[in-house]
C-alpha cells in the first residue's frame, strides 16, 4: 500500500533548480525529545519510491514515510522533494545519479543524507533502476533505500581520525629558522601594577561599608566588612598577583579576629604563601568545599544529549555554588591546582563506572596537563574504577598556559592510547590559536561562546564560525558551539556544519546527583 504521492521534476528541472540552491522552504520545529535510531526491519515495510515521467509522478512507501518521520505532502511539487528531503551537501550527487540512471539506463547505487521533519539527518543506502517504457525508452526511475547511519558513522569516524593523525605536529619542538635555537614557548608574565592603599582609607572604605544601610525586601541591614593591606616596596620581587593573594589572606585574618583591618609588613616569601595557599585547597578538599555540576550537549545529527560536561564550583560560606575561576586562577599560579584538578579527575571516574551509558567532558587546567604525575594519576584511576575510557573526554582551555609542553603532549597521546578524547574548550578566546590543533591530538574543537550569542545578528561572526568549522572539518576535528541560547542560532550552527551545541537551550548546569563519591587515599 502506497501513501499519497509527491513529485520530482523531469531531471533538466532538477538540474536547473539545484544550481541556485533555495533554502529550506519551512524552518526546523524545537529540539524533539531523543530518538532511537531507525531499524529498517521494524518499518511498515519496505522503504521505496517509483517516479514515472508522465505526469510528474512519485509514489513511496510507507516504510520510506516513516524514516523521514513525517507523511508526504499532496501539494508539493516535485523540485521541492530533493531540496526538503535530501541534505543540502548531497542534492548534487542524488542529481548525478538520477542522471547516470537516466541516461545510463541501468542500475545506479548511491548513499546520500535525508533529513527528517526535526532536522536530524540519516545515511542511507539508494539502489536506482530504470524503468522502461514499451519501446525501450525510460519512462522513470525506482529506488530502495536502507538505512546505513551506524557503517556511515563509523566510517566517517575513521575518516576524521586518518586526518587528524596527518595533520597534529609529529614534534613540539620549534626551532629559530634562522639560528635553529630553540625558541620560547610563551611569555607568561604580566606586567605588575604599582598599588598605592594608606590604613588610613582603608580604614574609611571599612567604615563606610558598615555605617551604609541596605535595603532588603523585607528589611534593612548593615554589612559586616574586612579589609586587608599589603605594605610594599616598588623594587620588591612580589607582583601584583602575589599581593593581591596576601591582601586575601589579611582580610582573613581580620575576620576570624573580628577586627576591621590587618596589616601585612611585607609581601609574604613565595615559598610560604605557596605552602599557605595549599593548605587552604587542601582544606576546602578535605571539607568538600567544592562540588560539580553537569550541562549537557547536543549532537545535531541525531538531535540527541550525546555528552555532558562537568563544572566545577566552589561553595561559598552559605554553601552557595560560586564560579571557580578566581580560586583556579590564583592556584594555578602558586602551583595549586593539581590537587583539585585530581579531585575532579577521580569523581568524573567514580561517576563513570556508576554511569556506563554517559560519556564526560572533564576540564583540566593547562598547568596539571603540563605534569608528569597526571598520566600515571589517571591510567591508575581507570584501572581502579573499571571505566571505559571511551566515555571520557578531557577539555584543556586555548588560553592555559601550560607549564611543560613536552609532558602535557606525552599526556595527550597516552590519553587517546587508552582510548580517551582531548578537547580543545573556548577556541578563538586566547593565543595560541590554530597552533593547539597540530601540536595536540584534538579530538574535540568548543568554539567561544563569544562568537556564538549574537551569532545571527552578526555577519562578521558568521564568517569567522564558519571559518573555524571549516578548518576543524579539514583536521578531522569535530565542533561545538557554547552558549547556545534560543532556536534561530540553533537552526544557523546546524547550516554552518557545527557538530554539537551547548548552552541554555539544551539545558543549565545542574548539581550533579550524589552517587556515592569519596576522596581516595
Amino acid at each position: 500500500m502506497t501513501v499519497p504521492d509527491e513529485r520530482f521534476p523531469r531531471p533538466r528541472a532538477l538540474r536547473d533548480h539545484l544550481s541556485r540552491r533555495p533554502q529550506l522552504v519551512e524552518p526546523p520545529p524545537p529540539i524533539p525529545e531523543p530518538r532511537p535510531a531507525v531499524d529498517d526491519s521494524a518499518l511498515e515495510g519496505p522503504a521505496w519510491f517509483s517516479y514515472i515521467a508522465a505526469g510528474d509522478e512519485i509514489v513511496w512507501s510507507a516504510g520510506l514515510a516513516a524514516m523521514l518521520g513525517r507523511p508526504p505532502s499532496g501539494n508539493e511539487i516535485g523540485r521541492q522533494v530533493v531540496t526538503r528531503y535530501v541534505h543540502r551537501d548531497d542534492h548534487a550527487k542524488a542529481l548525478g545519479a538520477i542522471t547516470r540512471t537516466w541516461t545510463g539506463r541501468q542500475p545506479v547505487r548511491v548513499t546520500v543524507r535525508l533529513m527528517r521533519a526535526d532536522g536530524s539527518w540519516f545515511d542511507v543506502d539508494c539502489r536506482l533502476e530504470p524503468i522502461a517504457g514499451p519501446e525501450g525508452t525510460v519512462r522513470g526511475v525506482q529506488g530502495t533505500v536502507h538505512d546505513v547511519s551506524v557503517r556511515e558513522r563509523a566510517r566517517r569516524e575513521v575518516a576524521r581520525l586518518t586526518r587528524r593523525s596527518e595533520t597534529v605536529q609529529a614534534s613540539i619542538i620549534e626551532r629559530d629558522p634562522a639560528t635553529r635555537l630553540l625558541t620560547r614557548a610563551r611569555f607568561a608574565d604580566e606586567v605588575d601594577r604599582a598599588l598605592a592603599m594608606a590604613r588610613r582609607l582603608a580604614d574609611l572604605l571599612v567604615e563606610a561599608l558598615q555605617a551604609h544601610p541596605f535595603v532588603l525586601p523585607a528589611h534593612w541591614s548593615r554589612a559586616r566588612a574586612w579589609a586587608g593591606l599589603v605594605r610594599y616596596r616598588p623594587d620588591g620581587e612580589a607582583g601584583s598577583h602575589d599581593l593581591l593573594i596576601d591582601a586575601e589572606h589579611a582580610w582573613r585574618q581580620a575576620r576570624e579576629a573580628d577586627r576591621p583591618l590587618t596589616l601585612v609588613a611585607h609581601p609574604v616569601p613565595s615559598r610560604d604563601r605557596q605552602g599557605s595557599y595549599r593548605s587552604r585547597v587542601a582544606d576546602a578538599l578535605d571539607t568538600d568545599r567544592f562540588t560539580l555540576f553537569w550541562q549537557p550537549i547536543l549532537e545535531l545529527q541525531s538531535n540527541t544529549v550525546t555528552r555532558h560536561e562537568l563544572l566545577l564550583r566552589v561553595l561559598d560560606e552559605t554553601d552557595g555554588p560560586q564560579s571557580p575561576i578566581q580560586v583556579l586562577d590564583t592556584a594555578e599560579r602558586l602551583d595549586a591546582v593539581y590537587d583539585i584538578d585530581l579531585w575532579v579527575v577521580e569523581r568524573a571516574l567514580q561517576l563513570a563506572a556508576h554511569r556506563p551509558d554517559l560519556c564526560l567532558q572533564v576540564n583540566l587546567s593547562g598547568r596539571s596537563m603540563g605534569d608528569p604525575r597526571l598520566t600515571t594519576e589517571v591510567e591508575r584511576l581507570i584501572d581502579r574504577y573499571g571505566v571505559n575510557p571511551e566515555q571520557l573526554t578531557f577539555e584543556i582551555t586555548e588560553t592555559a598556559l601550560i607549564g611543560n609542553l613536552s609532558e602535557a603532549r606525552y599526556f595527550a597521546d597516552r590519553i587517546r592510547d587508552l582510548g580517551c578524547e582531548l578537547a580543545l574548550d573556548d577556541f578563538g578566546s586566547g593565543y595560541a590559536s590554530f597552533r593547539y590543533l597540530r601540536q595536540f591530538p584534538i579530538d574535540l574543537v568548543k568554539i567561544d561562546g563569544e562568537y556564538v550569542v549574537n551569532l545571527v545578528h552578526s555577519p562578521q561572526d558568521q564568517v569567522l564560525v564558519r571559518a573555524l568549522v571549516q578548518v576543524c572539518q579539514a583536521y578531522g576535528i569535530h565542533t561545538v558551539a557554547e552558549f547556545v541560547q534560543d532556536e534561530p542560532t540553533l537552526r544557523m550552527l546546524r547550516e554552518l556544519g557545527v557538530d554539537y551545541v551547548q548552552g541554555y537551550l539544551v539545558g543549565r548546569p545542574e548539581p550533579l546527583a550524589p552517587v556515592g563519591l569519596r576522596r581516595s587515599n
